[in-house]
């Protein structure tokens, strides 16, 4: 895995599935394997491609932080699900 800097700490990008429907979930871990925080969100009622992630802009400026490092691409696709609004982006790892 590769070694990248979030907010000034050293992470790793862990990856799994959501059980609910399968879909990429992605979090950040520090050396040490603890969280750090959760790069995707799951939000069933918004459609997305399989190669694609709803990124969970939540935790800090997560959209930024994955395309500077080149983890995933703007889609310019923007959905809102209650009153939030979630960057569709495909990845490219």
């Amino acid at each position: 895995m590769e070694q990248l800097e979030f907010e000034g700490t050293n992470v790793k990008i862990q990856h799994s599935t959501y059980t609910s429907n399968g879909r990429k979930a992605m979090r950040l871990i520090d050396d040490n394997g603890a969280f750090i925080a959760m790069i995707t969100i799951n939000i069933q009622e918004i459609d997305i491609n399989e190669n694609e992630i709803i990124v969970n802009n939540l935790d800090g400026d997560m959209f930024e932080w994955i395309v500077v490092n080149k983890i995933a691409e703007h889609t310019h696709n923007y959905p809102t699900d209650k009153n939030n609004r979630y960057p569709i982006c495909k990845l490219l790892i």
